[in-house]
């Protein structure tokens, strides 16, 4: 347990300055493949260690099983390069991944390790913006990766802190200090996570009427702190055949049709790998004229649009994209402490908004979000674990003694689900 949780450290201190902060640096853009395939290998490692989770491990498998298989369809389908889907199976390998191993992993932190981990990311956000000093420039400049990692910087330190006024004020001053990179999405973070912090009392119930319109006023603030680019890309822009990213989405809509229901497989549209092997479904689909979509334009435009995925995968994988996530969000509403289910539900959110925004998911930027909502869902597994041996310990200390026994975990009011 010692030596995984050790391992993680080092892992998350290494993450959020190389992935996030700096990763345009020269020799650092490729850091996220290289963290992506260490945790995977640790993770493998570590599989018969008695504190990992076991529990997810049939579903990874599965899940690398589907990668697998679009792997085949797509060399046989051949709409593009073989090198493409190569390429393309890197990113998608990462989300997926990430999110598993964290989960299997289960690292137990020490006050100690939850410092360095705080520390780092504290030190990071600062040093971002000495770097950056175009930050303060407010109205002009807009940083994603600054909003990415001031969102997780405050929810890291608001997991693996002690819940306490001060603390609670930290986090909040942290999420404050993101709004200097000026991003729309951003905006829609800050006011869920705010939300979230000092409103949210009770777990999300959608039989409540309370909670629906809780929900509703949420989703209203959030569009219309985002309006603007929520308006450009996804209601008028449709219209505007000058704009890449809504006329993107409106060929993914073709794709799925045109080749239903398993898509046109990896490397071939609205990925990074469709960009450096260019796809001849940019010209097939009449966008290969768009500024940005051009052969050799900006391999950013071209990944625009995370929905523009879609047409990778088609119906088919488009099916099991809402299952993978519905029953994560049926897991993180079994979560009992309310600061693991905070962050667990903000994790989600935040990737739910990058959707709208780009393919941030697919980045070293995305693994962030992944990492925070894998540590999560060990809540109650841990919790479990704790109660067990706590039981044991009662069973063999004399009555008398059993008065003065601590309980080292959270006092749930809720019945805590049976271990995995």
């Amino acid at each position: 347990m010692s030596n995984i949780a050790r391992f993680f450290t080092i892992y998350w201190c290494i993450y959020f300055p190389t992935c996030i902060a700096y990763n345009e640096l020269p020799g650092f853009s490729s850091i996220d493949e290289v963290m992506t395939g260490v945790i995977v290998i640790y993770t493998y490692a570590m599989k018969r260690i008695y504190s990992t989770n076991r529990k997810p491990w049939k579903e990874f498998y599965f899940f690398m099983g589907l990668l697998i298989f679009y792997v085949i369809y797509s060399l046989i389908l051949a709409v593009n390069v073989p090198e493409s889907v190569a390429y393309d199976l890197i990113q998608q390998v990462r989300p997926w991944s990430v999110i598993y191993c964290t989960w299997i992993l289960n690292p137990q932190f020490t006050e100690k390790q939850k410092e360095w981990m705080r520390g780092t990311m504290l030190l990071t956000l600062i040093i971002y913006i000495f770097y950056h000093p175009e930050l303060t420039n407010t109205g002009v400049y807009r940083d994603a990766a600054f909003g990415q990692l001031s969102i997780c910087t405050s929810m890291a330190w608001y997991l693996l802190s002690d819940k306490s006024k001060k603390n609670t004020i930290i986090v909040a001053f942290i999420a404050v200090v993101g709004l200097l990179g000026m991003k729309f999405k951003y905006y829609g973070q800050f006011g869920a996570w705010m939300f979230m912090l000092f409103y949210l009392k009770k777990h999300f119930n959608l039989k409540s009427m309370k909670i629906v319109w809780q929900l509703a006023i949420l989703v209203f603030v959030v569009v219309l702190l985002g309006w603007e680019r929520f308006n450009a890309y996804y209601v008028e822009g449709l219209n505007n055949e000058e704009l890449a990213r809504p006329m993107i989405n409106k060929a993914t809509w073709e794709i799925l049709w045109d080749y239903f229901p398993f898509g046109a497989g990896f490397g071939s549209f609205a990925t990074a790998a469709a960009a450096v092997y260019y796809s001849p479904l940019w010209a097939k689909y009449h966008l290969s004229g768009l500024w940005g979509l051009n052969f050799g334009g900006s391999v950013g435009f071209h990944c625009d649009s995370f929905f523009g995925w879609f047409g990778e995968i088609g119906f088919f994988g488009v099916y099991f994209f809402v299952v993978f996530w519905k029953r994560r969000l049926q897991e993180i509403n079994k979560i009992v402490d309310e600061r693991y289910y905070k962050v667990a539900i903000m994790s989600f959110f935040c990737m739910f908004i990058e959707w709208f925004g780009d393919q941030s998911f697919f980045s070293g930027k995305g693994m962030g979000y992944l990492m925070l909502l894998g540590l999560c869902l060990n809540a109650n597994y841990n919790q479990n674990i704790i109660d067990e041996e706590e039981n044991n310990i009662s069973e063999n200390v004399p009555k008398k003694r059993r008065k003065g026994l601590i309980h080292i975990g959270y006092k749930f009011k809720s019945k805590v689900p049976k271990r995995f």
